[in-house]
């Protein structure tokens, strides 16, 4: 319950407020039809939102995706 708060109210970028917000934001869909690479991309935007948003090729950007991703996959999240 508090991640899903958490998530429901955390701010990914300027005025973009929650997951869903997000998700319409950055990927034009809804949250419940994200592919792991892009859970994982908003996953690893947090807790500085606002930088990635304009540097979303940054590597230390890209290296968090990427840990996230292996987490994912060893804990065989769909």
């Amino acid at each position: 319950r508090i991640l899903e708060v958490y998530l429901n109210s955390v701010e990914f970028g300027d005025n973009i407020y929650g997951i869903e917000a997000a998700t319409q934001h950055y990927f034009g869909r809804s949250s419940k039809s994200l592919s792991r690479e892009q859970a994982a991309f908003l996953a690893a935007i947090l807790p500085n939102p606002k930088y990635y948003q304009d540097h979303r090729d940054d590597r230390k950007l890209l290296n968090k995706k990427r840990i996230i991703q292996k987490y994912m996959r060893y804990s065989n999240i769909p």
